[in-house]
């Protein structure tokens, strides 16, 4: 009797019946888009040799992080807030605490790196100091600090049963030594190191881009191209967009965690009934953040938009495709062959006049009406070849705009 209510109790819902199926639809999109797209930024960048830049390197590495997010965080997250107690067990709750804790670790410090690789590819836009190789070192380095840096959440993450009034609450969450402890790890590595100091960087480097770019624009540099390569503008801007997101996505969730640890406000006093709400939502939208940057990709980089519709819609592609090299060949066919073609007839023609005239015997050139008729039979003996290529390429161009 007294199993089976226990196991009741473990799946009793923890909201009303309209609070969870929000839930469930808000976490299931957030999976479902995160999941795909971070999926296809992976294989974009992997599978096409003129993607793989330094950049887009680093937002694979990004992608990766948030995959580990979506696969490994999301549903257990969902889980925990949809049922009142915690019923995955230990090492799930000590796997998912540590897995969140490394890829929003690696997440901010990746943009951090990409901001840094922004600044230089700005400023000094002659200079290629970041290659692939070191995008690559800079990755490992991130990966082993942030596996290191993090390596408490899997020591100090337990099952806590709490017992209340009439029944026990069975909850997944830190417990350190001492609170003291617990709050200066906090304080130091997770808002600090991981949020605080990486926003002042980002900061930083974001303000000397624009001082750079505001510079060159009142010398009118920028407007010839001859400073500043608008490619990496476009790059810069996407990048800054990606971080503003990560920042306004996980601002709510590290204050309410720095209000409740440090108890500078009374959030029972302030949320009411609707605690649990609160943290449910900010908890959410920081995991939000997870699948936000691939369409943020798709809206800002014309590449990743033509590469994500070439997964989508293979035959619009295929066929975009064909007429950009038609369009191509046309304009190698205006522009390139028509010239060689030309000098070559043109010298063709002026040996084949050259023995014409020695051939024929031509009338005394002192009456004008001869020279007048022998002048325009040499003329259109000449450029008769150049106006019948001329007539075919113009009936290719035509029969081309047809199909087009």
């Amino acid at each position: 009797m007294d199993t089976t209510n226990t196991t009741n109790s473990s799946y009793e819902m923890r909201y009303e019946l309209l609070p969870t199926i929000v839930l469930v639809c808000a976490y299931g999109a957030i999976f479902a888009v995160g999941a795909i797209g971070n999926i296809l930024v992976v294989l974009i960048v992997s599978r096409s040799r003129r993607m793989r830049t330094v950049t887009n390197i680093f937002l694979v590495n990004l992608a990766i992080a948030d995959l580990f997010v979506i696969l490994f965080c999301v549903p257990f997250t969902a889980t925990g807030h949809i049922l009142k107690d915690w019923i995955l067990g230990s090492f799930i709750c000590k796997t998912v605490a540590y897995i969140q804790g490394v890829s929003v670790a690696v997440s901010v410090h990746t943009l951090v790196a990409i901001s840094l690789e922004r600044c230089i590819a700005v400023i000094w836009p002659l200079c290629n100091y970041f290659r692939k190789r070191h995008a690559f070192c800079v990755i490992f380095l991130l990966w082993t600090i942030s596996i290191s840096m993090t390596l408490p959440y899997a020591l100090f993450f337990k099952i806590v049963r709490e017992e209340k009034e009439e029944d026990a609450l069975v909850e997944c969450r830190e417990e350190w030594p001492s609170q003291e402890s617990e709050n200066l790890y906090f304080l130091i590595v997770h808002l600090s190191i991981c949020y605080i100091l990486p926003m002042l960087i980002i900061g930083v480097c974001y303000t000397f881009i624009g001082t750079v770019i505001c510079r060159r624009r009142t010398l009118g540099e920028t407007s010839n191209g001859s400073s500043i390569n608008q490619s990496k503008l476009k790059a810069a801007k996407m990048i800054f967009t990606v971080i503003l997101a990560f920042a306004l996505s996980w601002l709510p969730l590290y204050t309410m965690a720095t209000s409740f640890k440090f108890k500078l406000i009374d959030l029972h006093q302030y949320f009411g009934d609707y605690l649990g709400y609160a943290f449910a939502f900010v908890q959410w939208l920081s995991s939000a953040n997870s699948c936000i940057n691939p369409l943020l990709y798709h809206y800002m980089d014309k590449k990743f938009r033509l590469a994500f519709k070439q997964y989508f819609c293979p035959a619009e592609e295929m066929m975009y495709s064909r007429t950009s090299s038609k369009r191509l060949s046309l304009t190698q066919a205006r522009a390139h062959i028509p010239c060689s073609r030309q000098t070559s007839l043109l010298s063709m023609n002026g040996n084949a006049a050259h023995r014409y005239y020695r051939s024929t015997k031509l009338p005394s050139l002192s009456e004008k009406s001869d020279k007048t008729e022998i002048l325009s039979l040499t003329v259109s003996f000449i450029t008769s070849p150049t106006s019948r290529h001329r007539s075919r390429v113009s009936r290719d161009e035509t029969h081309l705009v047809t199909e087009l």
